[in-house]
């Protein structure tokens, strides 16, 4: 069939389809009046729908609705009619015994396992009977296929499949034997906590498949049973869609044109009208779901409704409250649960106590999953589950009434050009109102009408940068519109400061303002626009309006907090940039936090910035490679976060930030040579956020699981463990690879993602396997140099731009890669000094040291003697500097410990020429032992030393080092033996 033709056919179609059946044959007569094939067409789908129209209407069987259909006309009777013919038969080592489900294009038996082996009950699917189409096969095969990619524990598991002898495809299922979910929430009267912690296990399943690039498609009550046990299981992926094209078993036949599979009641206005699907749809579906659960009712389908009225209005018509809807339930109404009776739910209470549950934040999440528009829904099942969950716990929810706010967001997606010019012309005016609002308080006479102004561009300014913002900030694009407006407020908001330096409560919200704008810029935290410049000089106005407000009022524990978080927020953010002043300006704001604390010791907002400083001051210790300092703080964190969290025992982010610590903790005390404590503390970290994160809704408590697993994986590689390093590396990519991919523009996340990537490569390379490190190096590389491309002052990715390099010369040095070794360290060593030129005394001056005697090493191989002993005595120099300074920074002892030893090498070298003088070799093997011994010196004042160094670069052995010694002695022994009995040469 062409499009063409299957236009000719719908326009008929939906012209007889809008009268009454009488009407009909007339109106065929005229539009068909020269095609007889057309109206036999029409005819046919005209008696589909009378057939199949009541099935459609009480959803309580599982039909799928074909809209456009092919030249394969298969009555409707023929499609309800269930065949039962497997009954009885074996298929494959199951026996059939009963039919328990029929859909347009399989069947479900119930069958058991009969070949002796073991007796199991299952679920069985096979292809119906005549409905063995290309198409047909091709999708039931696509359904097996996504099921075996899938293992959830809310989703109905595949246990096997094949082919019968005929050649019918089958597969066989985990049997659930259970009811429809809101079968069973009536059944078991569920209040309404009860029914979300039950749809959030849902969620769970539905974000698991999308975060396998399966869209579900048909997620209704009848595709959720939910067992004895209270487990609910997502089931029938029979019209399901595989993002991935490369995981699609097979191809559609091209002459089933644009075929769309959907259950009306439960469809997406996009699927209705053939529109792109994407996550956003299961994300509508399961708004349905929800809507069903907590009222009762279907948002949309009303007694006698046809299926041409229910997605007219699930297109067309917005549905009311939830709140509103609880009030209208009867047991008259004729809604129709799994069993065909009318469901109240959480029976026993009055239609007005579930309408005050309902009212506020359930109205508000239930409409935003609902609304037509696919952007303006949540922007995945993660944050639908995450306002649920929000809500349970009785914290503010994102989702908002549809207000003015919303519905601007509607206007900008329509006109993006003529908005962001509307902005800056809204803008514009308000700078004018500013000026306006000026100019009227100098008058008396309008000193009232001034101070009205004042408060309406006060609340306009909160309405732009927090309203408007918030409204576009998940648009596909709208970065430029956001700079737009951050740049516009910033300008605005200084203006209007040196109008309100009077006006206390002003200064606090400007305050809250500044900060918040830096946070957009470039919070070094979360998702920010990549500008540290800019958040910098936001973050610097905000402290100095708090430390104003302070001045004026000392006792003020607010502002001292608010004064103590911004001085961190700047350490932040310096810190990121690699300036040292960072670690002073971190000192600041824990002075400021503890002195809160002794004013008020127990106030939560207290120990939340006091606990926050003695972190960040942590991490930038250990960025300087000062393991022990930066442990000694975390060991002063970790008991306010356990004491914080025994305040608050179910506080999700008190777990998360207690976990945190743990593996902080256990990081620093492992690179430091306290390994088994270290691997610890690093597990009890693990096991809190893996609890945490079990329900795919907690996106922070993701992002920190993957972070816990990096961190024992380079625990794992301290003790010469590749193979669990890479299995945690790569735990780490996984998780984090779809949080990067769901916030493209997150710059933590992107380098979280290229740092996953060069671990899970530095560990495959060690193993053996160069061919796949060097590839995930490269990727890594491509990310770092695009996230420098974008905001320069970002340092972080230049550290990890750097370590791949390293990592990558390693990789090639121990395939005897001599040149693309070399060139892979200059690389490095480029990068690293770039870093170093304003960090002195740090680990990663140590790092440049680390890399000249790599570089040394190579250069001797190559036999550069010369440039090898420069490089060692280059080496030997920034790293004496540094472990004299501060012998705590452990990469420097390792950098030393190797260029003695590298030295030692190429004395030995020297010595073995066997046609010098005697006497010269004894000075070349003194000169080896000599430089060998000041090598073991330094191994010995390692505690515990790792099979790498602290960050992850590969070191000598001071066991190698010893029988170095050793070698020295006896060729010296020897020699001495020598040169007593008149000998020249030792044999």
């Amino acid at each position: 069939m062409t499009p063409e033709r299957w236009q000719e056919i719908k326009g008929a179609l939906n012209g007889a389809l809008e009268l009454n059946p009488g009407e009909r044959a007339a109106f065929l007569d005229r539009a068909c009046a020269n095609d007889a094939s057309l109206r036999q067409e029409v005819e046919v789908l005209l008696a589909s729908d009378q057939d199949v129209g009541a099935a459609f209407l009480n959803e309580c069987q599982d039909f799928k609705l074909i809209f456009e259909s092919t030249t394969d006309s298969t009555s409707s009777a023929k499609l309800l009619e269930p065949s039962g013919a497997w009954i009885g038969q074996r298929v494959g080592p199951y026996k059939i015994v009963q039919q328990i489900g029929i859909g347009g294009m399989g069947e479900v038996y119930r069958a058991f396992r009969a070949d002796d082996t073991y007796r199991k009950e299952v679920a069985l699917k096979v292809v119906r009977g005549g409905e063995d189409s290309r198409f047909v096969v091709n999708r039931f095969k696509n359904e097996r296929q996504i099921l075996a990619s899938l293992d959830h524990p809310n989703i109905a598991r595949l246990h096997d499949g094949g082919a019968t002898e005929d050649g019918v495809p089958y597969f066989v299922m985990e049997l659930i034997d259970g009811v429809p979910i809101d079968e069973y929430c009536d059944r078991h009267k569920l209040a309404v906590n009860e029914r979300l912690k039950l749809f959030l296990q849902i969620c769970s399943a539905v974000l698991y498949a999308h975060q396998r690039l399966i869209i579900h498609r048909d997620i209704k009550p009848s595709n959720i049973l939910v067992t004895s046990d209270g487990t609910p299981k997502l089931l029938d992926f029979g019209i399901a869609k595989i993002l991935d094209s490369e995981a699609v078993t097979g191809q559609f036949e091209p002459t089933l044109t644009v075929l769309r599979l959907l259950t009306p009641g439960y469809a997406s206005p996009e699927q209705i009208k053939g529109e792109t699907i994407t996550t956003a749809s299961d994300v509508y579906s399961l708004g349905i779901v929800l809507y069903e659960l907590l009222t009762g009712r279907h948002p949309y389908r009303r007694q006698n409704s046809t299926p041409q009225e229910i997605t007219h209005a699930a297109c067309e018509i917005e549905p009311e409250k939830p709140s509103t809807a609880v009030r209208r339930v009867k047991t008259t109404e004729g809604h129709c649960n799994s069993q065909g009776s009318s469901a109240v739910p959480h029976a026993g209470d009055s239609p007005e106590r579930q309408s005050r549950r309902l009212r506020g934040d359930l109205d508000n999440v239930v409409l935003m999953a609902l609304r037509k528009e696919p952007q303006r829904r949540y922007a995945s099942v993660e944050q639908f589950a995450e306002d649920i969950r929000r809500h349970l716990e009785s914290l503010p929810v994102f989702a908002r009434p549809d207000t003015f706010s919303y519905r601007t967001s509607k206007f900008m997606m329509r006109h993006t050009a003529a908005v962001l010019a509307a902005i800056v012309v809204t803008v514009t005016v308000m700078a004018g109102l500013a000026v306006t609002l000026h100019e009227a308080r100098i008058a008396r006479v309008q000193q009232a009408r001034a101070e009205q102004r004042f408060n309406d561009v006060r609340e306009l300014a909160n309405s732009l940068m927090f309203d408007v913002h918030d409204s576009i900030q998940d648009l596909p694009g709208s970065t430029p519109a956001r700079k737009i407006l951050v740049d516009r407020a910033l300008r605005y908001l200084d203006s209007l400061a040196r109008d309100a330096a009077s006006d206390e409560s002003l200064q606090h919200e400007l305050g809250t303002a500044y900060e918040k704008v830096g946070t957009v810029q470039g919070n070094p935290f979360g998702a920010n626009l990549g500008d540290t410049q800019g958040a910098l000089e936001s973050y610097r106005k905000a402290l100095a309006i708090r430390q104003s407000l302070l001045h004026s009022n000392p006792s003020d524990i607010d502002s001292e907090v608010a004064v103590a978080r911004t001085q961190r927020l700047i350490a932040a953010i310096i810190g990121n940039r690699g300036d040292p002043a960072s670690i002073s300006q971190t000192k600041q704001a824990l002075a400021s936090a503890e002195q809160a604390f002794h004013s008020a010791p127990s106030n939560p907002a207290v120990l939340e910035e006091l606990q926050a400083s003695y972190y960040l001051l942590a991490i930038l210790l250990d960025g300087a490679g000062d393991y022990q300092a930066a442990a000694g703080y975390l060991h002063e964190e970790l008991p306010i976060a356990e004491a914080r969290l025994r305040a608050a025992p179910e506080d999700r982010v008190l777990r998360r930030e207690l976990g945190r610590a743990e593996v902080k903790l256990g990081y620093a005390l492992a690179r430091m040579g306290s390994r088994k404590e270290g691997l610890d503390y690093s597990h009890r970290g693990v096991e809190v956020l893996e609890s945490l994160a079990a329900d795919g809704t907690d996106a922070e408590s993701r992002r920190w699981l993957g972070m816990a697993h990096w961190m024992l994986g380079d625990i794992l590689l301290l003790n010469d463990d590749a193979t669990g390093a890479l299995r945690s590396y790569q735990e780490e990519l996984r998780i984090v690879a779809p949080l990067a991919a769901a916030d493209p523009t997150n710059a933590v996340l992107q380098y979280d993602l290229g740092c996953a990537h060069a671990r899970v490569g530095n560990a495959l390379a060690i193993l053996g396997n160069q061919k796949s490190g060097v590839v995930m190096f490269n990727r890594a590389v491509y990310m770092f140099e695009a996230q420098l491309a974008r905001d320069p002052a970002y340092t972080e990715p230049r550290y990890g731009l750097a370590a791949s390099h390293i990592w990558m010369g390693e990789a090639f040095t121990r395939t005897g890669n001599t040149a693309q070794a070399l060139q892979s360290y200059e690389r490095g060593l480029a990068g690293s000094e770039q870093l170093a030129l304003h960090s002195e005394g740090t680990s990663t001056q140590a790092v440049c040291a680390g890399l000249r005697a790599k570089i040394g090493f190579l250069q001797a191989k190559m036999g550069k003697r010369d440039q090898a002993s420069e490089e060692y005595q280059h080496a030997l120099s920034i790293a004496e500097s540094i472990a004299s300074a501060n012998p705590n920074i452990l990469e420097a002892q390792y950098s030393l410990a190797d260029a003695y030893s590298g030295l030692g090498e190429l004395s030995q070298m020297q010595a073995l020429y066997l046609s010098q003088p005697i006497e010269q070799q004894i000075r070349y093997w003194s000169e080896a032992r000599s430089y060998f011994q000041h090598s073991l010196d330094v191994w010995q004042r390692i505690h515990n030393p790792g099979a790498r160094t602290p960050v992850g670069f590969a070191c000598g052995d001071p066991k190698f080092v010893a029988r170095e010694i050793a070698q020295s002695d006896a060729a010296l022994t020897k020699l001495q033996s020598s040169k007593s009995s008149g000998s020249s040469v030792p044999r």
